[in-house]
């Protein structure tokens, strides 16, 4: 409903935004001057019908490629919390009962042989993805790392995000009203 009401002009902003999500740089490519795209992109942000488009887009693109929070927190959470163990044995190869999501944890291997005068030597490096990155990932996910002025600022952002919301719904609810006045003065076009 909310991306029906956009101009021509805010839906190609709501559809470069979701390209990288700069709001800046939606605006400048939706044909606002760079000169003030900062300005106008969050003017248009602040919009309800706006950011209702956005989560909208959003959350068809999240069902549709089925990348979601949960399975992004379960990929990360793998690499966290891996062994190199289960998956590495003595001699650097991958052991046969690995499992799949402990391969998929594995950023790099390299095997290199070198033949000599009285035969060979072979080196093996299997590198994981980094575990801390992950564990970091996971704990600002968790707010772990948060001071409590940023929880004081979450807080006041969900706050103006459900008067918005409520705002918005008030908007839409007056449209129907208005369109049933219009109906009563006019009558229905079905009748016609």
């Amino acid at each position: 409903m909310a991306q029906g009401k956009l101009s021509a002009k805010q839906q190609c902003f709501v559809d470069e935004y979701l390209i990288d999500l700069n709001a800046t740089q939606a605006a400048i490519r939706a044909g606002y001057s760079p000169k003030t795209a900062r300005e106008q992109a969050s003017r248009m942000l602040s919009k309800a019908s706006i950011s209702a488009a956005i989560a909208c887009a959003m959350a068809e693109r999240s069902k549709r490629t089925g990348i979601t929070q949960d399975r992004v927190l379960e990929e990360l959470a793998k690499v966290a919390f891996i062994k190199l163990t289960d998956i590495v044995d003595d001699t650097g190869k991958i052991k046969a009962d690995a499992t799949d999501e402990d391969r998929a944890c594995i950023e790099s291997i390299k095997y290199k042989r070198t033949d000599t005068d009285t035969g060979f030597s072979e080196e093996r490096e299997v590198k994981a993805s980094p575990k801390l990155k992950a564990l970091e990932l996971i704990g600002r996910h968790l707010g772990m790392f948060e001071s409590h002025s940023s929880k004081e600022q979450l807080k006041l952002n969900r706050e103006k995000f459900e008067y918005e919301k409520e705002k918005a719904a008030g908007a839409f609810q007056e449209y129907e009203d208005m369109d049933g006045i219009e109906q009563d003065i006019y009558g229905n076009d079905e009748d016609e």
